[in-house]
């Protein structure tokens, strides 16, 4: 189970910026910082890269589950003085 949380952890957020770059280039940035004006509707790529920016840091959470545990299976009895020192 622990694996299965270290991997979800780390090669989730990697797909979800992976996929951040395949998308078309954001003209709401563009817009908030003013470098050019734009026609279209200043959001329309914007939401998607803040979704899928948000799944990213929230699968990286799950790593947490992994490394966590792993001072309990190093020595259950001094877990909380090895996760302080940590």
């Amino acid at each position: 189970m622990r694996k299965t949380f270290q991997a979800l952890g780390e090669f989730g957020p990697a797909l979800f910026l992976f996929l951040i770059g395949l998308l078309e280039p954001s003209t709401g940035l563009s817009v908030l910082f003013m470098v050019k004006s734009v026609q279209i509707h200043p959001f329309k790529y914007l939401s998607n890269e803040v979704t899928l920016q948000t799944v990213a840091v929230t699968l990286g959470g799950w790593q947490m589950g992994g490394v966590n545990v792993n001072h309990i299976d190093l020595s259950p009895k001094y877990a909380g003085l090895l996760l302080g020192y940590a």
